[in-house]
């Protein structure tokens, strides 16, 4: 549902500016229900120097019209905070920004396991999970990539003989 009556839009208006950023992240996920200035809301979100914020925020996107998500997917994907990046990673796969597909390739190299495994979901999402990626998933050295990439990868023959071979030798 939406937070109707004339003063919803400035009540988290108002919240974003807060001190306590436990109070602008709620905001950040609250403005999802305020139909006016959702993304305006959502970008200055995304620009706060408080990670728990930025990360309600990029939660948020997934949640949005195709056309709105694009550019705020697009800025949480830059951010340095890994769990925003994880969260951007889900979010540009479940609105289906096929655009975003590069950076999602180059997210699945971050050195950061968790950002790797959802620049995965987000490709496969997408349905631009490529066996090269794939493979180089399984052979990544965090357990919960390998799952990921045998379980994305269960019907691609190729995967199991060389997690076989790395298995033999480790």
């Amino acid at each position: 549902g939406e937070i109707l009556g004339p003063k919803a839009h400035e009540v988290v208006r108002r919240a974003l500016h807060d001190q306590r950023e436990a109070v602008r992240a709620a905001a950040a996920e609250a403005s999802f229900f305020t139909p006016k200035d959702t993304v305006a809301a959502l970008q200055a979100a995304l620009m706060d120097e408080a990670p728990l914020v930025r990360r309600s925020a990029a939660r948020t996107i997934g949640k949005l019209a195709r056309p709105e998500g694009a550019p705020l997917a697009t800025r949480a994907l830059n951010d340095p905070d890994p769990t925003v990046l994880s969260l951007a990673c889900i979010a540009a796969g479940e609105l289906g920004h096929v655009e975003l597909s590069e950076r999602l390739k180059e997210l699945s190299r971050h050195v950061d396991a968790g950002v790797v495994v959802a620049a995965l979901e987000g490709l496969a999402l997408l349905g631009r999970l490529s066996e090269e990626l794939l493979v180089r998933a399984s052979l990544h050295a965090d357990a919960e990539v390998l799952k990921l990439a045998f379980t994305l990868g269960a019907d691609r023959l190729l995967l199991v003989p060389r997690a076989v071979s790395k298995l033999e030798h480790a």
